[in-house]
């Protein structure tokens, strides 16, 4: 639950169903290094 939604937030993964509105934006199909968000993976591979 919570990793799913970060990663459909950061854009890694898309919804099955609905649309990801951040700031009154729909953000559904904007692509990860244009979204205004960040992720900091905790271990590197």
């Amino acid at each position: 639950g919570k990793t799913t939604t970060l990663r459909i937030l950061g854009g890694f993964e898309t919804p099955d169903q609905g649309r990801v509105i951040f700031n009154g934006q729909d953000i559904t199909h904007l692509p990860p290094n244009k979204r205004q968000l960040n992720t900091v993976f905790q271990k590197y591979a």
